[in-house]
């Protein structure tokens, strides 16, 4: 089966029911939280995560030997979902060449809603220290010593003008993601 096959057999592109879809990104670096709160967030509003670790995952490609194959398809798939009527949480790290992926992002035409993710750092670290590698339960690659490097080479957000809603993963998350969503649905009903 080649890497297309493979591709559409995990991820396929469903049918939705959003009158008006829309994209979250986070604003967020390793360990930030943004895996709970973008599956928190799918179970109130029923959007699709997009999340390249469960790509690497399903394609056994965790040194990356074929991303910029499975991130065309990954694009080529996000174009279809939103086509289809659904909305979007990108469960990806924002500030890892932000500017690039707002500008592809940017051109889906369909509102984009920027949620930063911030942290006590003595919870981050035991957040990654807690780490393993471990799929299917687990679709984390990297390990504390690794996090800890790509967080220091990436700047910790992006501008404070592209956010436009904050959550404070360090506690009291449930009650911040309910608001989040009262905020995307005025956003999007705009």
């Amino acid at each position: 089966m080649d890497m297309q096959e493979t591709f559409d057999k995990y991820f396929p592109v469903v049918m939705g029911d959003k009158e008006r879809p829309y994209l979250v990104l986070f604003d967020a670096l390793i360990g930030y939280g943004k895996s709970y709160v973008a599956r928190r967030l799918a179970d109130i509003d029923g959007s699709i995560i997009i999340c390249n670790n469960q790509v690497r995952y399903r394609l056994n490609d965790y040194d990356d030997q074929h991303a910029q194959e499975w991130h065309e398809l990954q694009h080529q798939r996000i174009k279809a979902l939103l086509a289809n009527d659904n909305s979007l949480i990108i469960d990806e790290c924002l500030p890892i060449n932000y500017q690039k992926k707002l500008d592809f992002y940017g051109n889906l035409g369909v509102p984009m809603i920027v949620v930063r993710l911030d942290c006590d750092r003595d919870v981050w670290t035991q957040r990654l220290k807690a780490r393993r590698f471990d799929p299917p339960r687990e679709y984390s690659v990297i390990d504390y010593d690794t996090a800890v490097d790509l967080n220091s080479r990436y700047p910790a957000h992006v501008p404070d003008e592209l956010v436009d809603f904050t959550i404070d993963t360090t506690d009291n998350v449930d009650e911040q993601i309910d608001k989040l969503v009262n905020f995307i649905t005025l956003r999007v009903n705009q």
